[in-house]
């Protein structure tokens, strides 16, 4: 794993850049990525989230809160990440008019 202290070396990188002015570097991939139960990344993957569910099913120790358990019950594919602001250029059939 590439960090430095407890640290992951993008952000490290991140915050350099900051500190010198620089721009922010788009679509940085993260090398380590954080858990999903402290509100990292997008979530528990699809398959994980199947395995938990058949597992709460078959009355097995399951590693994700029984509020998630109901969710994914009703939904089971994460909702699609949109950046939480507008857009500010036009796209799709916008440009054409």
């Amino acid at each position: 794993m590439h960090r430095v202290g407890d640290k992951d070396t993008a952000d490290v990188e991140a915050q350099a850049r900051h500190e010198a002015g620089l721009s922010r570097q788009l679509e940085q991939t993260r090398r380590v990525l954080p858990h999903p139960r402290k509100g990292g990344t997008s979530g528990y993957p699809v398959w994980y989230r199947s395995q938990q569910l058949e597992r709460e099913q078959n009355l097995q120790h399951v590693d994700v809160s029984a509020a998630s358990i109901r969710r994914w019950e009703k939904r089971i594919l994460p909702f699609q990440k949109t950046g939480n602001r507008e857009r500010t250029m036009l796209v799709g059939m916008d440009q054409l008019n």
